[in-house]
C-alpha cells in the first residue's frame, strides 16, 4: 500500500500535517467544539464528529490551558503533545498491517499552549469491542463461536503491537473498533485512541501480561479464567512460546489475575470519587454560602426550592429527631427524600469540611454501592449551605425507595399467612449481604428499617439506605461480619423461624467465603443476641417480640 503524504502547513495559530486531499480541514474552526455533532467533552479535550465535504470525520479538539507549569513545559519538550504522539503513532501503526482509523491531520500550538487538533476518518458501522462482547459471554452455538472468534482477533491484534514493540498504555475493549459485524463478515479490529503510548525495548515478560490483563479486564474476564486461558493460548500460537518468560501459562494466569484484581479496585475507587466532580454524570455548582454536588439532568433550581420548603416544616415528614430529618416530596409522578443534617458541633463542622460529614458519607456511599453492582435510590442531590465559608447544614437528595418496602414489614405482609418464596427469598437476601462482605464494604446499621425489597415474578431486589456509616476496605472483619448478622436477627420478625434463619446462615457463609470461620462468627452473633428482644416495624407500628425460644432453637440453651 502507498504511504499517504501530507503537507506541512501553518494556519489558524497552529502548525499542521495534512493529508494530501484534505488541505480545507485547516481553515475550519473547532475551538471550544463549535460545529460538532454529538459532543464527549471533558476537562482536556472536546471530541465528535463533523460533516466535511459529505464525509463523515471524527474530530478531537485539546483545549487551550491558561497556565503552563515547568513540569508541563519540560514533558512536552521530551515527549511532544498527545496529538502529535497520537498521530505518529498511528501512521507508524498502519506501516506495520495493524489497523487504525485514518488519520487525515493534526494541529499544534504553540510550546506554552495545550490547544491542538486531530482529524481521523470514521469507521462506519464499527461498534466497540466492549459493547459487541457482552452479548457473546453466555452465549451458545453460533453466536458462542464469533465470541471465540473475536478472542482468537484479540490475541493476534495485541501480539502484532507487542512484536513492534509497542506499548498502548491505555489498551482495553473500547479502544478496540470491530468492523465487518454487521453484514455478518469477518471481523476487523482498529486499534483506538493512541496518545497514550510508548516503544520499550521489548514488549514481553510482565509488561506484556499487563498488557494482556488490561483487555481481560475491559471485557469483564475476571471471573472467567476459560477465557483468559483462550485469550493466553491464542496469543503463544501468535508470537511464541517464550513470550511471558516464566515456567508455565499457570503463573502467566496468576500474574494476569492479580493485574486485574488491582485494576479493578482502582477502577471502582476512580468511579467512585466522579460524584464529587464534574464528570459525564455529575456536576458542582458553587455560590455564595452553597456548594451543590448533583447529578447531570436534574431539575437542580426545584430541588432547591424544595429544601426551602423542607427548612419551613414542609413534605411528608418520616424521621425527626437529633442525628436528621427526614422528609418525602412530590417529583412528578415519584416522590423524592430529602434528609437533612444539622451540623451543631464544631466537629461536626469540620468534618464537613474536609468532606467527612454524614451527609458526604451518604452520597459518596450512594454512589460507592451503584458503581459495585448493589442497589440503593438513585443520589439526586448533596447540597451543603455554609455561614461564613464554614458548612452549616447538608441536604441528601435521593429517589424515594418506592416500589420496595423495608424488609421487616416486607416480611411481615408477605409471609405471614405463606411460606411461598421464602426460600428464594432468604437465598437473595443471604447473597446480597454475603456479596456485600465479601467485596468489603461494611454497613454500620445493617437493621430491617435500612433494607428495602422488591418482588416481581417470584424474585427479590434489595436495596440499601441509611448510607451515613458504609465503609469500602478491602476485607469485612469477623467482628463486624457478626455485628450486620445480628442487627439483621434481631430486626427480622420471628415468623422468620430457626430453620429459615440456619438455611440463611449456611447461604451467606457460602457467598461472602466465610465457611471456614463458621463456628466462630455463630459464636460471636450468639454473644451479641443472648439476652435480646426482637425490635421491628409493622404497617401499625413498632414491634417488640420476645426471642427467647428461637435463641434456644438455633444457639441451645443459654447456660
Amino acid at each position: 500500500m502507498m504511504e499517504e503524504t501530507f503537507d506541512k502547513i501553518s494556519a489558524g495559530g497552529l502548525s499542521w500535517f495534512v493529508r494530501e486531499g484534505y488541505r480545507d480541514l485547516v481553515d475550519l474552526n473547532f475551538v471550544d467544539g463549535g460545529g460538532l455533532s454529538n459532543v464527549d467533552e471533558n476537562t482536556v479535550r472536546i471530541r465528535g464528529f463533523y460533516n466535511f465535504r459529505g464525509e463523515r470525520i471524527f474530530v478531537k479538539v485539546f483545549k487551550k490551558r491558561s497556565g503552563v507549569s515547568p513540569l508541563t513545559i519540560f514533558k512536552r519538550v521530551i515527549f511532544g503533545h498527545s496529538a502529535k504522539k497520537e498521530f505518529d503513532a498511528s501512521r507508524y501503526l498502519n506501516k506495520k498491517g495493524i489497523d487504525t482509523p485514518d488519520v487525515l491531520a493534526v494541529g499544534v500550538g504553540s510550546l506554552l499552549r495545550s490547544d491542538a487538533v486531530i482529524v481521523f476518518k470514521v469507521l462506519e458501522d464499527a461498534p466497540m469491542l466492549v459493547d459487541l462482547f457482552t452479548k457473546f459471554d453466555d452465549a451458545t452455538g453460533a453466536e458462542k463461536e464469533r465470541g471465540t472468534e473475536l478472542i482468537r482477533l484479540v490475541a493476534q491484534i495485541t501480539a502484532k503491537l507487542h512484536v513492534t514493540s509497542f506499548h498502548h498504555r491505555d489498551y482495553h475493549a473500547g479502544n478496540l473498533l470491530v468492523e465487518g459485524v454487521a453484514d455478518g463478515g469477518k471481523p476487523k479490529l482498529f486499534v483506538i485512541d493512541l496518545h497514550r503510548s510508548s516503544f520499550p525495548r521489548r514488549m514481553k515478560g510482565k509488561r506484556a501480561l499487563k498488557n494482556i490483563a488490561a483487555i481481560s479486564h475491559s471485557l469483564s474476564f475476571s471471573s472467567n479464567d476459560g477465557n483468559i486461558q483462550k485469550l493466553l493460548g491464542e496469543y503463544v500460537k501468535a508470537i511464541g512460546d517464550d513470550s511471558f518468560e516464566m515456567d508455565d501459562s499457570e503463573k502467566a494466569l496468576g500474574v494476569i489475575k492479580r493485574r486485574i484484581g488491582k485494576m479493578e479496585k482502582r477502577r471502582l475507587k476512580s468511579r467512585t470519587k466522579r460524584c464529587f466532580k464534574n464528570s459525564t454524570e455529575f456536576f458542582i455548582k458553587k455560590e455564595w454560602g452553597e456548594t451543590i454536588f448533583g447529578r447531570k439532568g436534574i431539575d437542580i433550581a426545584k430541588i432547591v426550592g424544595l429544601i426551602g420548603e423542607f427548612d419551613g416544616g414542609g413534605g411528608r415528614v418520616l424521621k425527626n429527631d437529633k442525628k436528621a430529618k427526614i422528609a418525602m416530596f412530590p417529583w412528578g409522578e415519584e416522590e423524592i427524600c430529602i434528609k437533612g443534617y444539622e451540623l451543631s458541633s464544631i466537629k461536626e463542622r469540620v468534618w464537613a469540611m474536609l468532606r467527612k460529614s454524614r451527609g458526604h458519607i451518604s452520597w459518596w456511599s450512594a454512589r460507592g454501592l451503584a458503581v459495585r453492582g448493589f442497589n440503593t435510590p438513585l443520589p439526586l442531590a448533596l447540597v451543603i449551605v455554609k455561614k461564613f465559608f464554614v458548612p452549616n447544614k447538608i441536604y441528601f437528595v435521593t429517589e424515594s425507595l418506592k416500589p420496595a418496602r423495608e424488609l421487616d414489614r416486607f416480611i411481615l405482609n408477605a409471609f405471614k399467612n405463606s411460606n411461598d418464596g421464602k426460600e428464594n427469598f432468604l437465598t437473595g437476601l443471604a447473597k446480597t449481604i454475603g456479596t456485600l462482605h465479601r467485596m468489603g464494604i461494611y454497613h454500620g446499621d445493617l437493621k430491617g428499617t435500612n433494607i428495602g425489597v422488591f418482588e416481581e415474578g417470584g424474585d427479590y431486589t434489595f436495596a440499601l439506605i441509611d448510607l451515613d456509616d458504609v465503609s469500602f476496605a478491602d476485607g469485612v472483619t469477623l467482628r463486624r461480619r457478626a455485628k450486620n448478622l445480628s442487627q439483621l436477627y434481631l430486626s427480622t420478625p420471628s415468623i422468620i423461624g430457626a430453620g429459615d434463619r440456619e438455611m440463611f446462615f449456611r447461604e451467606y457463609l457460602k457467598i461472602s467465603g466465610g465457611s471456614a470461620e463458621g463456628e466462630k462468627i455463630k459464636r460471636d452473633v450468639m454473644k451479641i443476641v443472648r439476652g435480646e428482644e426482637f425490635l421491628f416495624v409493622s404497617d401499625t407500628g413498632d414491634v417488640i417480640e420476645d426471642g427467647g425460644e428461637l435463641f434456644v432453637e438455633i444457639f441451645g440453651r443459654d447456660k
